[in-house]
């Protein structure tokens, strides 16, 4: 992500970008025609753009981010929510893909080929390597979103998009310490 000023940030040889906040929307199970997981209740785990976009906002006027990032398992969500905010980034050439879902034969397509799962899994890789290295990090009812949460590690700036509120970006620093299923399938209170 650029600078504010469109300019990357320079510090000694490295390439910085400015603070951005990651935000992770899971679209759902059914976000991949034909690919299922299998698990009862698997599309209920949705997340409402709405909410994500609230809680983006609700960063935004605190600490005045400039940008966001935008992973997601649906490429129509990231541009419906890019068309309702010009800050949010993402590559629209990243390919949508499950990795734990994708190839399974009974609920994925076996017959995918081995480049395109080659790229699926680098593009994931790629996504979650981004939501690591955000400032702040908006976290979605998934496993993935989770992920990067326990690669940045507890001391940095998270929350969980169903307790984003304004005392939860106030302070910043949410540790979630219970099971990560606990979250992804109810919610925290």
């Amino acid at each position: 992500l650029p600078h504010n000023d469109g300019a990357t940030i320079r510090d000694g040889n490295k390439k910085k970008t400015a603070p951005y906040v990651g935000l992770h929307h899971r679209h759902g199970d059914g976000s991949i025609p034909g690919i299922l997981s299998g698990l009862k209740g698997g599309s209920e785990r949705g997340t409402d753009k709405t909410s994500i976009l609230k809680c983006y906002h609700n960063f935004r006027r605190r600490f005045k981010y400039q940008a966001a990032y935008l992973a997601s398992d649906s490429l129509d969500i990231k541009k419906e929510m890019k068309e309702q905010d010009k800050t949010i980034h993402y590559p629209p050439e990243v390919n949508i893909f499950h990795v734990d879902l994708s190839t399974r034969k009974k609920v994925g397509d076996p017959s995918m080929n081995s480049s395109d799962i080659h790229q699926g899994v680098l593009d994931t890789w790629g996504e979650i390597a981004v939501l690591v290295d955000s400032e702040c990090l908006v976290m979605s009812r998934s496993f993935f979103s989770f992920l990067a949460y326990y690669i940045r590690g507890e001391s940095k700036c998270s929350v969980f998009v169903e307790n984003c509120n304004d005392k939860t970006v106030n302070q910043k620093i949410n540790k979630y310490n219970a099971d990560p299923l606990m979250a992804i399938h109810k919610t925290y209170k």
